[in-house]
């Protein structure tokens, strides 16, 4: 039953989420140590997407703070357009996920209080299988269509 509730629901979701620093990237496969060793000079910061099925890469800028403006902006457009366009996020849960420092979850979800600012947004730690592959220090944001 669960089962069945999720995969018919996979894709009123949508999830970003960045990281601070390649290594771990390329630690897990999903980068070849060239390409983080020049996005590493580059200062490079990837913002990546989950839609329903698969981890993608979404865009990349240089700082931290341009990546959550990135990535809040295209949860605004998502939920606009593809999750809740008749209620424009009343009937969608927002959530923060973080690796190691809770205090940017927090600083999240301030930042994502201005965006939404009649929604509840919670935050919780990334789980582990995905952590070891973010690294220290990641952070995603996701919303999700309510389930009744």
């Amino acid at each position: 039953y669960i089962k069945d509730i999720l995969e018919v629901n996979k894709f009123n979701s949508t999830i970003y989420i960045t990281v601070p620093t390649l290594e771990y990237l390329k630690r897990g496969g999903r980068l070849t140590p060239l390409a983080a060793a020049l996005g590493g000079l580059l200062k490079l910061k990837p913002i990546l997407t989950i839609q329903g099925e698969k981890l993608d890469a979404f865009e990349k800028t240089r700082t931290m703070a341009k990546a959550h403006k990135i990535m809040a902006e295209a949860l605004v457009r998502d939920i606009n357009e593809k999750l809740d366009p008749e209620g424009k996020g009343a009937n969608c849960n927002i959530y923060v996920a973080y690796t190691k420092d809770e205090q940017i979850a927090r600083d999240m979800v301030e930042y994502l209080k201005e965006y939404f600012p009649n929604n509840v947004i919670t935050y919780a730690p990334l789980s582990l299988s995905i952590a070891c592959h973010t690294g220290p220090n990641a952070i995603g944001i996701g919303a999700c269509l309510n389930i009744d």
